[in-house]
């Protein structure tokens, strides 16, 4: 196997490399602009290009049998920090992505991170099938291009709304709401909770590299 990892030097990225790299005869390539550092070390079967997606030519993505895509201004406050870089970050890019990668005879599957905030504030239990109500740009910016891979139709792909993520990473982050709760509790010694009535889902990163290797066999 062949796999592309777009963003493979974020939080989720840099737990999902050496976990696939461990558990399949697989060679692996990731992508990453590099805003945080980058994380993975190049081995006998991992190579790192330090690039923007956009700029790699049609050819290049030929060789792949599985894309992963965690490209995402990844969290309400930031995507609302300058939201025309939002816009062409988690959806103008990926539509050229994908134009890139309809036609391609070897890919088995294209694998997209989109988030459970697409259902926006719901007073019931939500699943799968429970209509979507988008509040912020990212969550609406994810459904959108949910919307436009399944219009499009074009190759085999698998939408993964992701609770928010926590555990530990490498490229390490405590903006997100347990890896902040533990960090408090450890230099501040309290935590402080808003609200206190509401229901989130959360994934374990590594829970999530297991289902996503789950989906790649």
């Amino acid at each position: 196997k062949n796999i592309l990892i777009l963003g493979s030097e974020g939080f989720l990225g840099s737990v999902l490399v050496p976990y696939i790299l461990k558990n399949n005869n697989c060679n692996v390539i990731g992508i990453d602009k590099c805003f945080f550092g980058k994380n993975n070390k190049n081995t006998k079967n991992f190579k790192f290009y330090k690039k923007d997606y956009n700029q790699l030519s049609n050819k290049f993505f030929e060789k792949f049998d599985y894309i992963i895509d965690l490209v995402n201004i990844s969290n309400d406050p930031a995507s609302e920090l300058n939201q025309k870089f939002t816009y062409l970050t988690n959806f103008s890019n990926k539509i050229k992505l994908y134009k890139k990668i309809k036609n391609l005879n070897r890919l088995s599957r294209y694998i997209y991170m989109s988030s459970c905030s697409v259902y926006g504030n719901n007073k019931k239990l939500i699943n799968e099938k429970s209509l979507p109500k988008p509040i912020s740009l990212y969550s609406k910016l994810c459904l959108k291009y949910e919307n436009y891979l399944k219009s499009e139709n074009k190759i085999p792909f698998t939408i993964m709304r992701l609770g928010t993520l926590y555990g530990w990473s490498p490229r390490m982050r405590y903006d997100i709401a347990i890896n902040k709760i533990i960090r408090d509790m450890v230099f501040l010694k309290k935590i402080e909770i808003l609200g206190g009535t509401q229901l989130r889902f959360f994934c374990y990163n590594l829970f999530a590299c297991k289902v996503i290797n789950k989906i790649i066999n």
